[in-house]
């Protein structure tokens, strides 16, 4: 019997022979608050690191995102931010309760689904739901502090702002040509009834491992045309290539220690500087110009400078990452230079990754019925494309599945 596709990427994984599992979706849903990142006197880890500091505090023992996507070391780190024009800071990870703020101790309050994946990660898939009006962060806090340990807890649904359909719904596709070519897509929805404004923005970052020791050299992601380049010390030299003429934007994966320690003589361009230009309306003094920092983002998407029809399929265009970004799997040359030749293809056979992924599944002898059951409930909340499927009651039974 032939074998199967993703079979004998696992095997040649298993063998040494190609190393699949290289990257991944090693990201942290989140870093903030974590004993990980806690250097505080008496070790309260939840009150040490906020998640209202989160975007402007580097980490150090890892990064954090939506639907992230990284090297197994999380050098490289490759995530998706978004903004609906109203919210008061970038969506750029999942906001959650502390222990003391939740009524029943931590919790998250977001509404995100993991649809589908490969052992391999060749295929990854994920939707997050995000409304478009502004996210009740105070609100959340606020009513799961007042109930007590007998009351229910505070969902985000609860909120009422999806009762009228107003959200987003925006998937996250990952797929790999080989161990170094990965591809990234993003596609959104708007489910409302009307015309909302969503800014997506996916993010390349490389995790802060050289503020913490003396002669670790700082990478690098340089603007080139149509390109990005990446210098790292441990992983080399890599490109990322786009099939548009986006607009990049640049910042330092540093503290912003004039906002957080009051040090305001300090210079730079710091974490936060895609949400000081975006959101907070800095002009360009938050972001570099020289195109040569370690965070990187861009913005030139359908749906960054206009308005999402209902119903409405919005793709950003397609991207590679981490051996190339955009259309071409490549390392820099051995002369140095940024490699020229691009990709003949750039957009991949979707729905045959798709298959494959799914043949792998309905031919494994460990799928139960209950797995299978599961699947197709979530598959309804986050495929279906009418608005009305991602109702209430059935967001509701997707969250109680997923317990």
């Amino acid at each position: 019997m032939k074998i199967s596709t993703e079979r004998q990427r696992l095997a040649n994984d298993g063998a040494g022979t190609e190393n699949w599992r290289l990257s991944g979706p090693y990201l942290s849903e989140r870093q903030w608050g974590t004993v990980r990142e806690d250097y505080s006197a008496s070790g309260a880890a939840w009150d040490y690191l906020l998640h209202d500091h989160a975007r402007s505090r580097a980490y150090r023992w890892g990064e954090d995102g939506i639907a992230g996507f990284s090297d197994d070391r999380q050098y490289l780190c490759l995530s998706l931010a978004l903004w609906n024009g109203k919210d008061p800071m970038l969506k750029e990870r999942l906001f959650g309760l502390t222990n003391s703020e939740g009524n029943h101790g931590e919790d998250v309050k977001e509404l995100y689904y993991y649809l589908d994946a490969t052992p391999s990660h060749s295929y990854l898939k994920m939707l997050y739901k995000y409304p478009q009006a502004v996210f009740p962060y105070s609100q959340l806090r606020e009513e799961n502090r007042r109930r007590g340990l007998e009351h229910t807890e505070f969902e985000l649904l609860d909120t009422g702002l999806f009762d009228d359909d107003r959200y987003f719904d925006v998937f996250v596709e990952y797929a790999k040509a080989s161990p170094d070519d990965i591809l990234m897509q993003i596609t959104a929805y708007n489910r409302g009834p009307g015309s909302a404004r969503l800014t997506l923005l996916p993010q390349l970052c490389c995790r802060n491992i050289w503020s913490w020791e003396l002669g670790v050299p700082k990478p690098k992601l340089i603007g080139r045309p149509g390109a990005v380049e990446i210098q790292h010390a441990d992983l080399g030299r890599l490109r990322g290539d786009f099939d548009s003429a986006p607009t990049l934007l640049f910042c330092d994966n540093d503290t912003n220690s004039r906002r957080l320690l009051g040090m305001n003589e300090t210079s730079g361009y710091f974490k936060d500087g895609f949400h000081e230009y975006l959101v907070g309306g800095r002009c360009r003094s938050t972001i570099s110009s020289s195109r040569r920092c370690s965070d990187f983002t861009t913005t030139t998407v359908t749906t960054s400078r206009s308005s999402v029809r209902r119903g409405r399929e919005n793709s950003l265009p397609c991207m590679r990452w981490p051996r190339s970004w955009g259309v071409v799997c490549r390392h820099s040359s051995s002369r140095g230079q940024m490699d020229s030749e691009r990709s003949s293809s750039i957009t991949p056979n979707w729905p045959a990754i798709r298959t494959s992924a799914t043949t792998f599944y309905s031919t494994s002898t460990f799928m139960a019925t209950r797995d299978v059951a599961w699947a197709r409930l979530i598959r309804r909340a986050g495929r279906d494309s009418s608005p009305s499927c991602c109702n209430r009651t059935l967001l509701r039974s997707v969250a109680c599945a997923m317990r």
